[in-house]
Parts: structure tokens; C-alpha cells; sequence
């Protein structure tokens, strides 16, 4: 069983899942040289602006296989949810020399955190998207796709993937764009994951966000 005390000592551990009689300890956190934690709040927005964050639970699944990619970078994770995922090079690392130690088939399945994506119009055609997760366990790494759809085949897309290791339960990003046209778009987590550190994958299952951007 993987050691619960972290290389680095400002970094906490995570909580350990119970299922049934069986107990998986969360391993400690690789180590990272610039861990970037999500802020408290949104940021800051225009006077007006639709003052509402939609959220939706988040569901755990355990990695069942995966293949290193051609070019080493990482791996194309399976899960048992039936979703594949592109892991980056140190999360594949990390799973394939612990997966022996951490029983990750006896954890629950199910809620492990939840999404959120706030969509609005910034005046002048203009939008900003805010979108992040939390999750119940600490978050060693992650990968986030967001889009931006409407009038006609507009589509704006967002990935954003970790420099490093996070280790903490929040992460958001807002970004900022502009559309051809005013008209209703659909804001969207079209894919979004965090490879917990009891070695679970809490995986996003949208949200979507309606607004009149103008």
C-alpha cells in the first residue's frame, strides 16, 4: 500500500474512500514544481451580466486498460464507464506503476464532484466562458474540453490540460471570445475529466449553458 505521507511537505493528502469493508488509500502526490489552484470565486464580470453558474455531478470510473502512444507522450486511457481518455505522460506513469498497489476496483462508483460552467455576453458580440470542476478527492491531473456553439456551424472550441501536477480538489478557467452574429448560443463541457489521487477518473458530464449573445 502506497505511502500517505507527501514528498512535498505543503501538499495535503487525500481522503481515503471506504466500500463496504475494503479501504483504498490515497497515494501521495508526485511532485510539481508550480501547482496552480483554481480561485475561490468567479471572476469578475460586466454589470448585467446573467449572474447564474450551472452545475452537474460528476462520476467516478476506474482506468481498466491503457496504451502507451506512439509517441510516448502518454497514453489512450479505457474506462470502466466505457469512455476512453488521452492521458498525459506523467499521469500514465503514475497509474501504471501504482495501479498494483490501489485497489481502485473496491472504491465507489458514482458522485465524485460536480462541473460548472457559467456562460454570458460581454456586450458588442462579445462572451466569456467560465468553466472548471470539484472534486471530493484531490485532483492530481486533468484534461477539459470546452465549447461555444450557435448561428450556423459557429464553433469555438477550448482545451485546457495541466502543466504539472494540480493536487487540489478545484480547478476553473475563464476565457473570452467574440461570435459573428446575436443569437442564442450553447456553452458546453464537451469533455472533462481529473485522475483523482485514490487513482479513480472523475469524469464530467457536461453542463450546458444557454445565452443571448449580443
Amino acid at each position: 500500500m502506497p505511502s500517505t505521507t507527501s514528498p512535498v511537505p505543503w501538499l495535503t493528502t487525500a481522503a481515503a474512500l471506504v466500500s463496504g469493508a475494503a479501504l483504498a488509500l490515497a497515494a501521495p502526490a508526485p511532485a510539481s514544481a508550480s501547482p496552480s489552484p483554481a480561485p475561490d470565486a468567479p471572476p469578475e464580470v460586466p454589470e448585467g451580466a446573467a449572474a447564474e453558474v450551472v452545475k452537474v455531478p460528476m462520476e467516478a470510473a476506474n482506468i481498466t486498460s491503457a496504451v502507451p502512444d506512439a509517441d510516448g507522450e502518454g497514453a489512450t486511457a479505457r474506462l470502466d464507464n466505457g469512455q476512453s481518455i488521452e492521458l498525459p505522460e506523467q499521469a500514465y506513469t503514475e497509474w501504471r506503476e501504482s495501479k498494483g498497489e490501489v485497489g481502485t476496483e473496491d472504491l465507489v462508483i458514482g458522485d465524485c464532484g460536480y462541473s460548472y460552467l457559467w456562460l454570458f455576453s460581454t456586450g458588442n458580440r462579445g462572451y466569456m466562458a467560465w468553466t472548471g470542476f470539484h472534486v471530493n478527492e484531490n485532483a492530481w491531473f486533468y484534461g477539459w474540453e470546452s465549447a461555444v456553439i450557435g448561428a450556423g456551424d459557429t464553433r469555438y472550441e477550448q482545451t485546457f490540460e495541466d502543466g504539472g501536477v494540480l493536487d487540489s480538489q478545484d480547478w476553473s478557467q475563464d476565457y473570452y471570445g467574440m461570435v459573428p452574429a446575436t443569437d442564442l448560443y450553447d456553452g458546453m463541457v464537451d469533455n472533462g475529466w481529473a485522475f483523482l489521487s485514490n487513482f479513480q477518473i472523475c469524469t464530467a458530464l457536461g453542463p450546458n449553458d444557454t445565452q443571448w449573445i449580443q
